[in-house]
């Protein structure tokens, strides 16, 4: 696909043919070889599972990794960034900077969304106005003060301060390109929604789409929360895909033959970060969460998975794990965790209680259904909770909008970080950026909205039968 993400991997376009030489004798003197062709073997459906379900289908409203998956196959961005990291137009034919404040775009003749709409200029200007007025992610683009509409292909946006890093912004799954007609989305992308059921979503070719198409007609994705009950759907051929899949999973499915050495595990390139966060029901101080966090036994060495790499996370080091327990303060005698009923955050909830006990604490667990658990954590009717915080991608000014405006509801720390944000968009230059916004996190770390517990990548793991296209994928 067009962002080179892991899910390339449902996307196997190249069949691989084999040129069969028969010996033929049709007389004493000649030996004569004939070439049979075989048929062209060709993958029309990938069948994919999930830890959640997809939230939503609206790009300027999501802002979990489930939907982010289904939004890169549906739509599409006026910018991307390739494999180096470098900013290319997309939906863009030609563009430049009028001034610092003013962006020139032309757009490409041959989009069409998928109700055979042509991309237009006006298109555009809506997705972009949706996206600032709508849902809380939309007060990143709030700097857009007017798009002015030259013609179809024609627009300029203006901004009401220099921003260096908008580009990369319009890059943002959120500032995906859409139409909202008669009540109903369409985009531009690859593919489009056949059909949004409960528990299963049915992606269908776009055979209108500007680029080359792959020979996969159809993706279906639906999901489970028990990383184990996917590793089966997967071993009985139900699946071909099974994505979110722990280290745990992993060797529960190597040790009972559920994963076989023909299987092929793959490490995903999205960041989780397992944290314990505080409701509502008791109002904890600094202090108290600080001693709080020095009980915990974990992994984690930074607030926050900054710079990444393919084999390990930047250690920040703004977590102090030597610190003792400040023996000045008093913590209650017992608290409440609520977690996610899966067999992972139960483990990981035994391991706090446990901690919890040597200082003779007792904690609660309390586990929920997916339901129940999001009402809860929507509501922050809760003590404590575990909760599974998904970088979605790797541009860290999005993940901290995301985290505090969305997963955390807490304006309060992102509204702190406004001036630096500022300093930060007018920075032209890139290490310099990086500088400042480790600055950021730190400044973020002293209001300890939540305690890192560890930062994990999860696997893909595919179904042997896939084997022959592996080669291919790792080429992109």
């Amino acid at each position: 696909m067009k962002k080179y993400i892991i899910l390339l991997i449902f996307n196997f376009s190249l069949i691989f043919a084999k040129e069969i030489k028969t010996e033929n004798f049709d007389d004493l003197f000649e030996e004569t070889y004939i070439e049979e062709e075989v048929k062209e073997e060709k993958i029309k459906d990938i069948k994919i599972i999930q830890g959640m379900k997809v939230a939503n289908l609206n790009p300027a409203l999501i802002n979990d990794v489930y939907s982010s998956r289904v939004v890169k196959f549906v739509y599409d961005n006026l910018f991307i960034k390739n494999k180096n990291g470098d900013i290319e137009p997309y939906l863009v034919d030609n563009y430049h900077w009028i001034n610092e404040k003013e962006l020139y775009l032309e757009l490409r003749d041959d989009v069409y969304f998928h109700n055979n709409d042509r991309l237009t200029s006006i298109d555009v200007k809506n997705s972009l106005a949706y996206l600032k007025y709508n849902g809380n992610l939309g007060r990143l683009f709030s700097e857009i003060i007017n798009i002015k509409i030259i013609d179809d292909r024609k627009l300029i946006i203006k901004l009401s301060e220099e921003n260096n890093i908008f580009l990369e912004m319009l890059t943002y799954n959120i500032a995906s390109i859409f139409k909202i007609k008669d009540g109903k989305i369409y985009g531009t992308g690859e593919y489009f929604v056949k059909s949004f059921e409960k528990n299963r979503l049915v992606l269908k070719r776009f055979d209108k789409y500007f680029k080359e198409n792959h020979d996969v007609e159809n993706i279906y994705f639906s999901y489970e929360i028990q990383d184990s009950q996917r590793l089966i759907s997967l071993f009985n051929e139900k699946v071909d895909v099974a994505l979110d899949i722990d280290n745990i999973a992993l060797n529960y499915g190597e040790k009972y033959n559920i994963i076989s050495d023909e299987t092929i595990k793959l490490q995903e390139k999205g960041i989780k970060t397992l944290a314990l966060v505080f409701g509502n029901k008791n109002n904890y101080t600094y202090e108290e969460k600080k001693a709080i966090e020095n009980i915990i036994d974990r992994e984690a060495t930074s607030f926050f998975p900054f710079k990444l790499s393919k084999e390990e996370f930047s250690k920040i080091d703004i977590v102090n794990s030597n610190e003792k327990f400040p023996e000045n303060i008093k913590l209650k005698s017992q608290m409440d965790l609520m977690v996610l009923n899966t067999d992972k955050n139960i483990k990981e909830a035994n391991k706090i209680k446990e901690a919890f006990e040597k200082y003779n604490i007792q904690i609660n667990i309390l586990p929920h259904n997916l339901e129940s658990y999001n009402i809860n954590l929507k509501n922050k009717n809760f003590d404590l909770t575990l909760y599974n915080i998904s970088m979605v991608g790797e541009e860290v000014v999005f993940n901290i909008a995301k985290i505090f405006l969305n997963d955390l509801e807490n304006r309060e720390v992102y509204n702190s970080l406004k001036p630096f944000f500022k300093i930060l968009k007018e920075e032209k230059r890139k290490e310099k950026r990086e500088i400042i916004l480790d600055k950021i996190l730190q400044l973020i770390y002293k209001e300890l909205p939540y305690i890192p517990i560890l930062h994990y990548r999860d696997y893909i793991v595919i179904s042997p039968k896939y084997k022959n296209q592996y080669d291919e994928w790792e080429k992109r």
